[in-house]
């Protein structure tokens, strides 16, 4: 779907007559058009006039006949049990998500059930079945071969279910107690499940797995990334330019390793310690687990493997998860809020209870992912594996193995983010003069790197290397334009850093040739930015400095 109206925009839509009548004629005439129903049902909720148990049944209402068209639609679901979960004591919601997973399985719909449930057992099967699921999806979209016909008699089922949800204003109690009914007859077997379906239950070896199939909308999508994108496999798949192939592979990896993290987390937050770490072994091939056990591996981008893997050297080292990965402000296990912000923080070697050097190996299995798969996502994550080892060999006192390491790195790649932590350890040891060699080092391979270029000013600046610092700045500003010998006399670099980024009093002045190659985007690097405020300071232009900083 191009759009998708979240119950957050409903602030957006008002209860207007006109719209509203424009709006149902809409969906009389294209019923299976959901942004429409979506979007009746947050006019309906926000209606000014009526109170709010009215609006909710009123949406949920408009919702149910949305569903009558388009049971196998997961958004028009979601939000439909999304609302109705705000009804009071609402027992049976767990079951209205069950039943919402049979007709419309989806990763949302999954993590909601997920959500509702309130025992260990509970959720972790879920959180297992939700794997399977997303499994599925992946196997889908290497053999999209989904059933019609088994779509086509859930949804001749979904009908009887669906007339109950129908309901006018008032009348929501009764409703419910006969959908419970309904579920209840199909969970107790009343409902008759035809032989097919069962043969195919039986051939995964999960009932549960009858959920997860579908002809999904984007198993195609799948299938292609699948084929040709970089996934954490052995082998190098061919690149493919389907951009919203590429997206969809990258989303169900994201899904795949919340869900992951998910289970991990429900198990440090019940202190089953040993069972986490085991599962994560499993997942990343260190040990051997049963036949169903979901190979991660293969299913995830080299990216979130590398995610994974720092997630199992944390917890092997701390028995927790990462900070920032998961909401700091719910204690409870949950979605990954950030997960370019994981890093491993070596402070103290008391909390440890695992030794460096069993650490340090992890450190090496872990690498090999990026080897085989140096893009630039992975090798964010890769950068910062590099400076976990370091910081772990600092805290150990073993500074050289610390520059050993560093070195080793840049001797086949030149990361920026690589230099400067080579330059902290040198720091670290008081070694001024190595600091100066290695961001020099740096620069010759890097020349146009603001971030590199700030950090060499800003060490000179520190050591009073006050005008050297200031010409090192004017020289790199005037690197990046296409200037004659006989005009650098008259250079204005404060000019020349406003063109870079885009002020607008440049403009109104005589502007420079950009060389080729420069790229037109600096105005979004933060550190060409603290490069102009560093040299507005050392020209002695406080308040300049202030109004820079204050623009970035």
């Amino acid at each position: 779907k191009d759009s998708v109206v979240n119950i957050e925009d409903m602030r957006y839509f008002t209860a207007d007559l006109t719209e509203l009548l424009s709006l149902e004629a809409s969906i009389l005439a294209d019923p299976t058009n959901t942004h429409l129903w979506l979007k009746l049902a947050s006019v309906k909720l926000s209606d000014q006039n009526k109170s709010n148990k009215e609006c909710l049944d009123q949406a949920l209402s408009v919702l149910a006949r949305g569903l009558e068209a388009n049971r196998n639609d997961p958004d028009l679901w979601h939000m439909y049990l999304t609302l109705y979960r705000r009804y009071p004591e609402v027992k049976e919601f767990p079951e209205f998500c069950q039943t919402a997973l049979e007709y419309a399985p989806s990763y949302e719909l999954w993590f909601l059930y997920l959500d509702s449930l309130k025992t260990y057992s509970e959720k972790d099967e879920v959180c297992s079945q939700t794997l399977n699921f997303l499994s599925g999806v992946a196997r889908e979209g290497r053999h999209s071969s989904s059933s019609n016909v088994q779509r086509i008699r859930k949804s001749h089922r979904a009908n009887t279910i669906l007339e109950k949800h129908h309901v006018e204003p008032g009348e929501k109690p009764q409703a419910t107690a006969e959908v419970r009914n309904k579920i209840s007859e199909i969970q107790n077997g009343n409902n008759t499940v035809d032989g097919d379906e069962m043969m195919e239950a039986n051939d995964v070896g999960e009932a549960t797995v009858i959920k997860s199939k579908r002809d999904t909308k984007q198993g195609p999508l799948i299938a292609e990334a699948l084929k040709n994108s970089e996934v954490g496999g052995d082998t190098e798949p061919e690149r493919t330019d389907s951009k919203s192939s590429k997206i969809m592979w990258k989303k169900l990896s994201h899904q795949i390793l919340e869900m992951v993290v998910y289970k991990i987390s429900l198990n440090l937050h019940t202190g089953r310690v040993k069972t986490a770490i085991h599962f994560l072994q499993m997942v990343l091939g260190l040990k051997k687990g049963a036949s169903s056990t979901l190979d991660v591996v293969h299913l995830v981008t080299k990216a979130d493997l590398l995610v994974l893997w720092m997630v199992y050297i944390h917890v092997v080292a701390w028995h927790q998860l990462p900070q920032h990965l998961l909401n700091v402000t719910n204690e409870n296990p949950g979605r990954i809020m950030a997960k370019e912000n994981i890093t491993l923080s070596w402070s103290t070697k008391a909390s440890l209870h695992t030794g460096v050097d069993s650490l340090l190996k992890l450190h090496d299995k872990a690498t090999k992912v990026w080897e085989t798969s140096e893009d630039d996502e992975t090798t964010v994550y890769y950068v910062k594996l590099v400076q976990s080892r370091v910081s772990l060999l600092m805290l150990h006192n073993r500074h050289t193995e610390a520059i050993l390491k560093c070195r080793s790195v840049l001797s086949h790649k030149t990361i920026v983010d690589v230099w400067l932590t080579t330059a902290d350890v040198y720091a670290s040891c008081n070694d001024s003069q190595n600091v100066k060699q290695v961001l020099s080092e740096a620069l010759s391979t890097h020349r146009y790197s603001s971030k590199l270029q700030y950090y060499q000013c800003l060490l000179m600046y520190q050591q009073g290397e006050t005008e050297m610092a200031l010409r090192q700045l004017q020289q790199f500003v005037i690197s990046h334009f296409d200037i004659s010998s006989k005009d650098l006399l008259h250079c204005n670099h404060r000019q020349l850093y406003s063109q870079l980024l885009k002020q607008q009093e440049a403009f109104s002045l005589h502007t420079a040739q950009l060389k080729d190659g420069v790229s037109e985007n600096l105005h979004k690097d933060i550190h060409m930015w603290l490069c102009y405020s560093l040299l507005m300071e050392l020209e002695g232009r406080s308040a300049d400095t202030v109004e820079i900083m204050e623009r970035s």
